[in-house]
């Protein structure tokens, strides 16, 4: 199951999303933040900043929009805050996924639905 973060004023709320609906999430997002391997692997894909906390990824390739952090509140929170900024995101325009063109990436995540 896929976690995906959204907002809300009361606070962060977790809601599973997976297929069509966590492509459509990812492309419109304004980061991912979490320790999830489809923050290495998938994100880069969507040109999505991408927060990963602590060090359950450790050892994979990452791509550029990877914002390393860790357990730390104030981490997570200037991670966020980089991911989101204006000159990070446009950073990211030209960003290739290390494992998978866009097509491909996308491709799988709907066959896995």
């Amino acid at each position: 199951m896929n976690l995906v973060h959204q907002a809300s004023i009361d606070g962060p709320t977790l809601t599973s999303a997976s297929g069509p609906t966590l492509v459509a999430k990812r492309t419109y997002a304004a980061a991912m933040v979490g320790n999830s391997s489809s923050g290495i692997i998938e994100s880069p894909s969507f040109q999505v900043p991408t927060v990963n906390i602590c060090t359950r990824q450790e050892g994979r390739v990452r791509a550029r929009n990877v914002i390393d952090v860790g357990y730390r509140r104030e981490e997570i929170l200037a991670g966020i805050e980089r991911a989101i900024s204006e000159d990070f995101r446009a950073s990211l325009t030209s960003l290739v996924n290390p494992y998978a063109s866009p097509k491909q990436c996308a491709a799988q995540i709907l066959c896995q639905s």
